[in-house]
């Protein structure tokens, strides 16, 4: 239960991290395969964090191939971040 609760229920914090820098939304499902997120979820997750702000979506061209999308984190997001990074470090420390 806890597993699952540090990561799946927290996948988010894991699509900011990764998206630090830009990535296509297929790399980041086998990025986050370790932690049992399949394709929808990890889809599920891009959706509502590009909903509120968090992540923006791009687009490349590369050598006259078809238009590729990928993601990258905004400014709120890495803020985001930071609060949940800082929060889950008060909670191990309120444990310790």
């Amino acid at each position: 239960r806890l597993r699952k609760s540090l990561t799946v229920d927290n996948l988010w914090q894991y699509v900011i991290k990764a998206l630090r820098k830009p990535k296509y939304a297929y790399d980041m499902t086998r990025s986050l395969k370790s932690l049992n997120a399949n394709m929808v979820t990890v889809y599920a997750v891009l959706y509502k964090l590009e909903a509120g702000g968090y992540i923006k979506k791009a687009f490349s061209e590369k050598g006259g191939g078809p238009v590729r999308k990928y993601y990258v984190a905004t400014a709120k997001g890495l803020v985001e971040l930071k609060i949940a990074k800082q929060l889950l470090k008060n909670h191990l420390k309120e444990l310790r």
